[in-house]
């Protein structure tokens, strides 16, 4: 986000596929500028490139709640955390006199997003975010016009049932068993976890899934829903652990794990996209909706009215262009977008 007296990014990632990473154009950063990094979650298409990020010399604040600094790991030399706290959501800050605010956006553990004030014009950052999650919160932006929405367009216009998604994966699991699954360590992993468990399926879990989540329900419950972090306490206490695996059984493991480990025997699945390191033995892509559906972007819409939309996160942003709602701007890698109370502006 660039105004006239300083810079701010707001998350940090590698694009993953099976051709392999992809790193943002760090050429365009100017180092003495950028003072801040904001995090909306930490997933590696949104943190993956801190490293590099380092490599330009930059050193500053990074923006992020503790889930999301206990995720991301130790943040590269000469970089510092200032922690969001879940208390603080909806209330407004300032960095560099810039204000801002940020709320939980439901679609990991510690995922927010974000509301910038620069000079009278608003810019709001959906980041990743799901409104019917049902372990993680989400709090609503304050119902109020912003001049720019950059929103997550993952999904499309997508509106298939998700209760009917989800009976799908279960059936794909269930006839192809043994079944593997990764994930990231937090976010769609429990929810998967829950899924599974309270469907009386037998679930093998990653020994550092189960780590983290217990602790992190012991440490940070204010970013669970109350029903959600009780379903989740229950789910890890029937879940068994990977030397338990048989051939009625379906694990969930982090990519490193499944891609360190033997797959013999097992179909691969995968929730998000296929990666390169998998290329051995059965791998499936299903589908399971941790991302906004066409529902819950038309009542994001509703909320903040935004006067001209960016929908990132997706391949096809011209899907968009028929939404009444907002003006949609279709921008590609490196084009620049101005804030704009104009529709025409």
């Amino acid at each position: 986000m660039h105004t006239e007296e300083q810079d701010y990014l707001i998350d940090c990632g590698i694009a993953k596929s099976q051709s392999g990473a992809v790193y943002p154009e760090f050429d365009r950063i100017d180092p003495e500028r950028l003072k801040a990094v904001f995090l909306t979650h930490s997933h590696d298409d949104h943190t993956g490139a801190l490293g590099k990020l380092a490599e330009t010399g930059w050193s500053g604040p990074v923006y992020a709640s503790a889930p999301t600094l206990a995720q991301t790991g130790p943040l590269p030399d000469g970089f510092y955390a200032v922690e969001l706290k879940s208390a603080a959501a909806g209330s407004w800050h300032a960095v560099d006199k810039t204000p801002y605010c940020f709320g939980r956006a439901g679609h990991t553990e510690g995922a927010c997003w974000f509301l910038f004030n620069v000079k009278g014009e608003t810019v709001f950052f959906s980041g990743d975010y799901s409104m019917r999650s049902t372990l993680y919160p989400y709090d609503l932006p304050t119902e109020k016009p912003v001049d720019l929405a950059i929103l997550d367009g993952a999904y499309g216009l997508e509106t298939r049932d998700p209760e009917k998604m989800e009976e799908a994966l279960l059936q794909s699991l269930r006839e192809r068993m043994p079944a593997a699954i990764h994930g990231p360590l937090s976010g769609k992993t429990q929810e998967l976890l829950v899924l599974l468990t309270e469907a009386g399926m037998k679930v093998a879990l990653d020994p550092q899934i189960r780590v983290y989540t217990l602790n992190s329900l012991k440490k940070r419950r204010d970013w669970y829903t109350e029903k959600g972090g009780a379903r989740l306490e229950a789910a890890l206490m029937k879940a068994a652990a990977p030397d338990q695996q048989d051939q009625h059984t379906a694990g969930l493991y982090l990519e490193r794990t499944l891609a360190g480990g033997d797959l013999s025997g097992s179909t691969l699945f995968t929730t998000g996209p296929k990666l390169s390191v998998f290329k051995s033995g059965p791998y499936e892509k299903v589908s399971f909706f941790v991302h906004p559906l066409l529902p819950e972007t038309k009542a994001l819409l509703k909320r903040i009215q935004p006067v001209r939309t960016v929908f990132t996160h997706t391949s096809a942003p011209e899907v968009f262009l028929p939404l009444s709602e907002t003006c949609v701007v279709i921008a590609g890698v490196g084009d620049t977008v101005s804030v704009s109370r104009s529709k025409t502006g």
